[in-house]
């Protein structure tokens, strides 16, 4: 049986692909308050969060950014032997934006075909959070979108 290595997730947002990454990048606090980064390129990047009571975290840095397009980090929990690669690309699928999820390297790591499980399930949780966010704070397509200015340096949070 040959390992998995890489895992595809994607989401489908009825808004246009620059709100999608605003939303993705600026407001992440909205919609996965546990995850913590800059999309620039040498960033870095955390998640904190808790299951059963035992606190757990990844860490990692944003490793190449094309505003409004693509972003790829690396991250790891502390007992990975390496780490993962995340790229997410945002582009339009005639109707809306569609985010595409890529995470890879799992084959490297003892523990690979679990934490692919677990990634699966986990990326469908976050993008349908995202969507949901979408949803619910939006405006009719690519008409009065709201800009946030969550985490920009020198702006008031929208």
């Amino acid at each position: 049986m040959t390992a998995v290595d890489r895992i595809q997730a994607e989401v489908f947002l009825s808004c246009s692909v620059a709100h999608a990454w605003t939303v993705f990048v600026h407001e992440k606090g909205q919609w996965w308050p546990e995850m913590d980064f800059w999309p620039v390129a040498g960033s870095l990047l955390t998640e904190h969060w808790e299951l059963d009571g035992v606190s757990f975290q990844a860490t990692g840095v944003v490793e190449d950014v094309v505003e409004g397009r693509r972003l790829v980090f690396s991250w790891r929990e502390g007992d990975w032997e390496r780490p993962t690669t995340v790229e997410c690309t945002f582009d339009s699928d005639g109707t809306g934006a569609r985010i595409c999820l890529t995470e890879s390297g799992f084959a490297a790591l003892s523990d690979g075909e679990s934490l692919a499980a677990d990634h699966r399930a986990g990326w469908a949780y976050h993008l349908q959070t995202l969507k949901q966010h979408v949803d619910e704070t939006k405006t009719p397509h690519g008409v009065g979108e709201r800009q946030s200015t969550e985490g920009v340096p020198g702006q008031p949070p929208s």
